[in-house]
């Protein structure tokens, strides 16, 4: 089988713009045509070609910490190519360049969420904001994974409930912490009305909803990003 010659392009041009345009047209999926537009006007639109041909493409919208894949794209006689992981692959390292943390995406058709997992991507808890919807998400540095914990440990009890729902409930994430350093930040999809707790062992450091718990640490978006407790009032 002859090799295809396939670039990858990062600053695409007026006429490589009307190409996915006039792509989009033909399959009727114009409704993607301003966050393609939009990620072009900041150059965070890449994209491929064989020769005058195009191959596929991505819309990203950085934003730190959370960014977003807003479009990702292969033409149909050049899909199960491998060509759709290589762009998404493409797209997580530029936004990794740009010191991203947190990638998120819709999924849209609903059977693309196979595909992206595959990536990496992890399904969003529900919460009020995605009802309904399939929301996958990524992190980009290495993390602070939750873990088993006991009683004389220092922690981070997070719930996937309000606090007065919580007296029936265990935390659903735990994560041990030392409060003098986090070695790695905390990333947690999150519902800002959910309940978190620091506790030192048996007592209780602060608790209450996620956006009551710190100003400057929580809640960005759907997440919880949690990087140290020194400024936390307790």
């Amino acid at each position: 089988m002859q090799k295809m010659n396939i670039k990858t392009i990062y600053q695409p041009s007026n006429i490589q713009l009307e190409s996915i345009k006039e792509y989009l047209n033909t399959e009727q999926i114009t409704g993607n045509s301003p966050s393609v537009i939009s990620s072009f006007e900041r150059n965070e639109l890449i994209v491929l070609f064989r020769e005058n041909e195009l191959v596929g493409f991505s819309a990203y919208q950085f934003d730190y910490p959370v960014s977003k894949i807003n479009v990702l794209e292969i033409v149909e006689k050049y899909r199960n190519k491998g060509f759709g992981k290589k762009l998404a692959n493409t797209t997580l390292k530029e936004i990794q360049k740009k010191k991203g943390e947190v990638v998120e995406l819709f999924c849209s058709p609903k059977n693309s969420e196979s595909f992206w997992k595959v990536i990496g991507f992890k399904n969003l808890p529900e919460t009020r904001i995605n009802s309904g919807q399939i929301v996958m998400y990524i992190t980009l540095i290495e993390t602070l994974l939750p873990n088993q914990t006991d009683n004389n440990e220092e922690t981070i009890e997070l719930w996937d409930v309000e606090p007065h729902q919580t007296n029936r409930n265990e935390p659903k994430w735990s994560w041990k912490i030392n409060s003098s350093e986090l070695n790695k930040p905390i990333i947690q999809p999150t519902d800002c009305e959910w309940q978190i707790c620091w506790k030192k062992g048996e007592k209780e450091m602060k608790k209450g909803k996620v956006k009551c718990f710190s100003s400057n640490q929580i809640s960005f978006g759907n997440y919880i990003i949690l990087r140290d407790l020194k400024s936390i009032k307790h």
